[in-house]
């Protein structure tokens, strides 16, 4: 993959269209966000013992840190996240991660995404907070497919709602950096985060 991976994308009319129902996922997800709070004293514990795993969707924010054409700016586009984890007690848990960033727009395609080792650290009530280091990966698709490879890290947050025994879900950022053979590139997620805890009985 060339320097322009994620400038390749050809931009067109329907780009600003696109940004603008990307940027009012945003405001749905802030705003679900918002009703959930009054939740926060919820009639499910948040019990925390053995695996669970979990996925998000959202949006995101992406740009070249090193050889960026910066009259591109920061790109917007689709998020998506995936968790599988054990929790050794109510306060962590180790497990594997990917977070990812897609853009479509113009007939091309561009993808960033890492996929790590990562610890979550649960400091009080719903708040989660993950880290972890690992493997990146980056794809584009235009006139031809083309991807590179490199080493990657993800910082999150979350805050999770109970609403069921075993079932949790709530809003969670992400900030992910991607150091690949031909260009760095780091992207901002937003999403919805839904995970599910497999509690022995």
């Amino acid at each position: 993959m060339n320097t322009r991976s994620l400038g390749s994308v050809p931009r067109r009319r329907s780009d600003s269209r696109s940004g603008n129902a990307r940027f009012h996922a945003a405001l749905v997800i802030g705003a679900l966000g918002a009703i959930l709070l009054p939740m926060a004293a919820e009639a499910h514990p948040h019990t925390r013992q053995g695996f669970f795993m979990g996925f998000g969707l959202g949006v995101g924010w992406a740009g070249q840190t090193t050889s960026f054409n910066s009259a591109d700016g920061r790109k917007d586009g689709a998020s998506g996240s995936f968790r599988l984890a054990y929790a050794f007690n109510p306060k962590f848990a180790l497990g594997m991660e990917n977070n990812s960033w897609l853009n479509t727009s113009g007939g091309g395609s561009a993808t960033l995404g890492t996929i790590t080792a990562a610890v979550s650290y649960f400091p009080a009530l719903g708040l989660v907070l993950r880290a972890g280091a690992g493997a990146a990966y980056a794809g584009s698709a235009s006139d031809g497919v083309s991807g590179d490879g490199g080493s990657g890290l993800t910082l999150g947050a979350a805050y999770e709602f109970r609403v069921a025994r075993s079932f949790a879900l709530g809003p969670q950022l992400d900030y992910s950096h991607v150091k690949l053979s031909k260009f760095d590139s780091d992207y901002l997620n937003l999403g919805l985060s839904m995970n599910w805890y497999f509690i022995p009985r």
